[in-house]
């Protein structure tokens, strides 16, 4: 990843750091700094330090052939019809194919988009977030850190589609009464549908997973989001 990002460097910035939000390659360039920082690959620093002591055993940057039977297909959405993803692997269409989790040399490990995993494994790093980095004994984080982590880093600048962000995080940030100024959700997704959040002032994760691209037009995740908060009487 090093090698593949060292021509951001000679790139113009695209606003000045702190003036507004872009989504980049920010994350991979944190990988390339935690490889640099701890003298291992990251795929060596995950196993030791995070999915390692949290028991994530199903969670990846390249699926050991034992395992690849239990990848879920890729879906295409078209205006009529979903159809399973083609299995070529070309430049071009790589996004819209069956992906690369399995196969050529295994040395690029993105800090941004690397991973594969499954919802059981995954529920151990929210759950860990939800208790303030601590899961079953083991400490992963702080919890200063986590409290960091999930706090709105520019305030001072307005979104959109989210009251904030935190360091990776999209931040829903209560308005009035006792929950003014709390982070009341913290949420992310990925390329193929999947969705994220935790609810540190209820006590709830909730995580969505698809393997589905692309996905406009769908109301899959809206609908069923909206059925958990009513179900848990938490306001949407």
């Amino acid at each position: 990843m090093k090698q593949a990002l060292a021509p951001l460097t000679t790139l113009p910035q695209q606003a000045q750091p702190g003036s507004e939000f872009v989504y980049g390659h920010s994350t991979d360039l944190l990988g390339v700094i935690i490889e640099s920082i701890s003298g291992k690959n990251l795929k060596e620093f995950f196993e030791t330090e995070i999915t390692g002591p949290l028991g994530m055993i199903d969670t990846h940057f390249y699926i050991p052939k034992s395992k690849l039977s239990r990848l879920a297909a890729v879906y295409n959405a078209t205006d009529s019809h979903i159809k399973r993803a083609s299995d070529t692997n070309t430049a071009e269409d790589y996004m819209l194919s069956q992906g690369h989790y399995a196969a050529g040399p295994m040395q690029a490990f993105s800090g941004g988009a690397g991973l594969v995993s499954t919802a059981s494994d995954y529920s151990k790093l929210l759950l860990m977030l939800l208790n303030q980095g601590t899961l079953n004994g083991t400490k992963i984080l702080s919890p200063s850190s986590v409290v960091e982590m999930t706090s709105n880093q520019i305030p001072y600048i307005d979104m959109d589609w989210n009251d904030g962000f935190g360091y990776g995080f999209a931040l829903t940030i209560g308005k009035a009464g006792d929950l003014k100024g709390k982070t009341l959700q913290y949420e992310w997704g990925g390329a193929y549908n999947s969705k994220y959040y935790v609810r540190p002032e209820d006590g709830v994760i909730v995580i969505y997973l698809t393997q589905l691209i692309p996905t406009s037009g769908l109301k899959d995740w809206e609908e069923i989001n909206a059925v958990i908060k009513i179900a848990l009487g938490i306001a949407p």
